[in-house]
């Protein structure tokens, strides 16, 4: 089940990328929460059936760490990097 969502998640980013339009960027990224939405319980399951009882939390604050710094670390660094594409402004205002 998991891989159907990766692919939503993965079909959604490339929509993002090739939105020809601000109202299409807006869908493909609603589109892009909802599938991310859809992975995280999994990864919680997975670790809470994976790992014994004294390990759990500890991987759990880690998986949270991760997703935090991720989210932060992702808006800092696009903003921050010069994008070669597209090579002029979009068409939309």
């Amino acid at each position: 089940m998991s891989w159907i969502h990766e692919i939503h998640e993965i079909a959604a980013s490339g929509l993002c990328g090739l939105a020809p339009s601000a109202a299409w960027l807006v869908v493909a990224r609603v589109r892009q929460g909802f599938a991310a939405a859809v992975l995280i319980p999994q990864v919680l399951a997975t670790i809470n059936t994976a790992l014994p009882a004294g390990r759990r939390g500890r991987a759990m604050g880690w998986c949270g760490e991760a997703t935090g710094t991720g989210s932060i670390a992702g808006q800092i660094l696009g903003s921050t990097c010069p994008s070669p594409w597209p090579p002029s402004p979009p068409p939309w205002p």
